[in-house]
């Protein structure tokens, strides 16, 4: 089949979109599809391009957000079809993405199938500006789908309509049967992953430290990426409110075996989202044995739940203070949880997996 992807980012762009975005693309390939991806992340390229990345097509809109309307970006991607026949768009994340997938669908005379992430039902679903475009489109696609149960529920109560849950898949870039990698100096590290800021729950997590900190526990806080940059003077004032900027080591995102070696440094991996869809950055603690606190919202309870993790309640310093004061006298014990969480993500998270259920629930209406 021929498949148009619609993303909000797509790499080079770093960010759980554009990972699952790139991940999705590929796994259509290897199953044996064509895909042609439109990427509407911008800051990659000037104005509407074809480029490459990854042996995939890929048009890129510069300016969308600038633009009354999407009249040229459509009239570009039509034109760039040629006398190819798609058979379905794949829209991901709610807006701009499944908007324009809806639009270009009926253009084509094909079924649409648009795919919530997290934040573009949290944050642009209480937008007075967003939210009636987003309305439209996913109460006339023939599929929507949510990563998370919590999603699908309000999903469904919000369109009358069946969404279906989908969990992220995921795929090692290094298996954890081929590494070779000892860890540093016995320092201990608690982690984080991906670009930190307030959503993910930046000052939960600095609180918690500062509780650690008062208690005398000797750590490192590692983070595996960087700080938002928007919201980098924040957390250099919440740095020295609390205490701790000689306690903190950020790497800049890595890819490959840097980042792999880095994120097998911590002892302890925090997730404290104050909103999260299915954070890929946990999938990947869980598969690579590292217990993982984070909070009781959205993907990251379907990941963590059944003592495959810590949860903890939404913003709560103190519980993640507490659980990781709990792990260090009682680390040993916590061995079968990290079993039980690497175990559910090889068996339950594969790409095979989340690819099959995306073509399962569209291929009624091709």
């Amino acid at each position: 089949m021929n498949i148009l992807l619609i993303t909000y980012k797509f790499p080079p762009h770093v960010g759980g979109v554009s990972s699952s975005s790139h991940r999705i693309a590929k796994s259509y390939i290897r199953k044996g599809h064509h895909v042609l991806v439109i990427d509407l992340g911008g800051k990659v390229v000037e104005g509407i391009k074809p480029t490459f990345y990854d042996g995939f097509k890929v048009i890129r809109d510069f300016e969308w957000k600038n633009r009354e309307n999407f009249t040229l970006l459509s009239e570009f991607v039509l034109n760039s079809l040629g006398n190819v026949r798609f058979d379905f768009v794949h829209s991901i994340y709610f807006y701009p993405s499944s908007f324009l997938g809806f639009l270009l669908s009926r253009k084509l005379k094909i079924p649409h199938m648009t795919s919530g992430r997290g934040n573009d039902v949290d944050k642009l679903f209480f937008t007075r500006e967003y939210f009636p475009t987003i309305y439209y489109s996913l109460k006339n696609s023939e599929v929507v789908t949510a990563v998370s149960s919590d999603m699908k529920s309000f999903l469904e109560r919000v369109l009358q309509r069946e969404v279906v849950f989908i969990e992220n898949g995921f795929s090692p870039v290094i298996t954890l049967k081929d590494i070779n990698y000892k860890k540093r100096k016995k320092i201990f590290r608690i982690g984080f992953s991906g670009e930190l800021r307030e959503k993910k729950g930046m000052e939960v997590i600095l609180k918690a430290l500062k509780i650690l900190k008062e208690k005398s526990v000797k750590f490192k806080f590692l983070i595996v990426g960087d700080v938002r940059k928007e919201e980098v003077n924040l957390f250099k004032l919440l740095l020295k409110k609390y205490r701790l900027r000689n306690l903190v080591e950020i790497t800049g995102f890595l890819r490959g075996k840097d980042y792999i070696r880095n994120l097998l440094d911590m002892d302890i991996f925090l997730h404290p989202s104050l909103r999260d869809g299915m954070p890929n950055s946990v999938i990947e603690a869980m598969y690579y044995k590292i217990p993982v606190i984070g909070t009781d919202v959205g993907g990251i309870k379907d990941l963590l739940k059944e003592g495959r993790g810590f949860l903890v309640p939404y913003g709560d310093s103190e519980a993640i203070a507490e659980k990781i004061l709990e792990f260090l006298v009682k680390r040993d014990s916590f061995k079968s949880m990290v079993e039980k969480a690497h175990n559910h993500v090889v068996l339950n998270l594969t790409p095979e997996r989340e690819i099959n259920s995306f073509l399962n629930s569209i291929e009624n209406f091709l």
